[in-house]
């Protein structure tokens, strides 16, 4: 479990003793850290698998990976606050009774797909775009084979969904 910390800098000088010098070292050490911060990311970042995962761990995905969350079991995958996640052909709830989901949430988080993207192959799928998080892959089915759900729920500004070739909502099961 990945824990939220906060960087607070705090210098506390009394009033009748605050010289000029001092202020140029308080702006210079917040100014470090502030670009410190920068290169370091947020600290709340993360890719987070659990679960039916295969591979187990996305953050080492490239894009000649097939991908898979919810391949035989119950899996979730979330990308958050700037993370990337590429992949080859992908799926969420693979297999008949599986159940995946993905949560891509933040802006500049992001899931690539080279190829296909199935969301409900045989399973149920389901994918969430939050507050400026991107899906984009060539071919999106959602809800493919019948039997299978699928469902992707858009929200928040800048989160889209971008499907360079093709998107098919209930291709042969159910996609909303």
């Amino acid at each position: 479990m990945l824990k939220k910390s906060k960087r607070s800098i705090r210098y506390n000088a009394p009033v009748n003793n605050l010289s000029c010098s001092s202020l140029v070292f308080v702006f210079y050490s917040c100014a470090f850290w502030f670009c410190l911060s920068l290169v370091v990311g947020p600290a709340d970042a993360a890719i987070v698998a659990t679960g039916d995962v295969d591979p187990t761990d996305p953050a080492t995905w490239t894009s000649s990976t097939t991908g898979c969350v919810g391949k035989t079991g119950k899996g979730t995958m979330s990308i958050t606050s700037g993370c990337e996640v590429n992949s080859n052909d992908s799926c969420i709830g693979y297999e008949s009774g599986s159940t995946g989901q993905v949560t891509v949430d933040g802006l500049g988080s992001n899931w690539t797909v080279r190829d296909n993207l199935s969301i409900g192959n045989k399973g149920n799928g389901t994918v969430y775009l939050n507050a400026g998080g991107v899906v984009s892959c060539e071919v999106g089915y959602v809800g493919y084979e019948v039997g299978s759900t699928g469902e992707v729920t858009v929200s928040g500004d800048r989160s889209t969904w971008t499907n360079s070739s093709a998107l098919y909502v209930g291709y042969g099961g159910e996609g909303r």
